[in-house]
């Protein structure tokens, strides 16, 4: 027979283990959702960015991932929390879900600002930059479509 003490730990291993991986839901490019800057350059070449494209898209790479970075830094604060509200002896499911929200909307933040990333580089690229780049992503999305389809018919 499991002890309570036993299930308790089991249960926050599992539940902390398995939050930080629901909190990066959109693939990313470097690991943590921002484009790296080797993935910036191949997107210049592709496209035909300019430097000061370029740049400012670097520029604002970097400024996505210093602000992620202090939001994961919070996210990992509340996991301590939520941690330390289940090993009471009754925890408080109202105190968990506040702090589950509160992850919650912290990710949210992230996707927003990764979203407002891409929308303001597509103000700034030409019409043939945009054919381009729509062109790239179509054949991109052949691509991981078609890895699925191989990966279903090799089962």
């Amino acid at each position: 027979m499991i002890s309570k003490k036993r299930l308790v730990i089991m249960l926050i291993f599992v539940f902390l283990t398995g939050m930080p991986s629901l909190s990066f839901g959109f693939g990313s490019m470097s690991g943590r959702g921002r484009p790296s800057e080797k993935f910036i350059e191949r997107l210049a070449k592709d496209i035909g960015l300019t430097d000061q494209q370029k740049d400012k898209l670097l520029a604002g790479s970097k400024k996505i991932e210093a602000e992620e970075r202090e939001i994961r830094s919070q996210n990992k604060e509340i996991y301590a929390q939520i941690k330390k509200e289940l090993l009471k002896d009754s925890p408080d499911r109202k105190v968990i879900s506040d702090y589950i929200q509160r992850i919650s909307q912290n990710n949210a933040q992230i996707q927003i600002k990764r979203m407002d990333q891409i929308i303001d580089m597509r103000k700034d690229l030409t019409p043939e930059q945009k054919t381009k780049l729509e062109k790239l992503m179509g054949e991109k999305k052949a691509h991981r479509i078609g890895n699925r389809m191989r990966k279903r018919w090799d089962r």
